[in-house]
């Protein structure tokens, strides 16, 4: 509690004294209970329990009976989202497809093209060696 042999240090002093707050720490509304007068406004103002048993939902009335149509009509909307999302993904695939097949199609160009430079060096490194072999000769003949 004491950090030293003098006494009080400045942290002791402040929470012995409520820390400047005059002793309310509490927090909301000082800690004097007005946020329960707050709450009980809100639920005057919104209607607690009005038709549907919620803040402030409805007039009075027991509910909105829903008809058959209404309810159809949320299917169908719910059967043409579905569709879209569906042709949506379709279209997407098959532009990713063809852009898959794309990069293939270059990759194996790229790859017949390195590999016919391969075998071009290759072919040029023997026509050079038979070159130097054929210079030897000579060179050995005519000494």
């Amino acid at each position: 509690m004491f950090n030293n042999s003098n006494g009080y240090s400045l942290a002791d002093i402040a929470a012995a004294t409520g820390n400047g707050n005059n002793g309310n720490n509490d927090g909301f509304f000082n800690g004097d209970g007005g946020w329960v007068l707050l709450l009980f406004i809100l639920i005057l103002a919104g209607g607690w329990g009005n038709g549907y048993g919620g803040f402030g939902g409805g007039n009075g009335a027991a509910g909105t009976a829903y008809v058959t149509s209404d309810i159809q009509r949320g299917f169908d909307q719910n059967a043409i989202i579905n569709s879209l999302t569906g042709i949506s993904n379709a279209v997407n695939s098959g532009f990713a497809g063809a852009e898959v097949s794309r990069c293939n199609t270059q990759a194996n160009i790229l790859q017949t093209l390195n590999n016919n430079q391969g075998n071009l060096s290759n072919q040029l490194n023997t026509i050079a060696m038979n070159q130097q072999q054929c210079l030897n000769t000579i060179d050995t003949c005519a000494a």
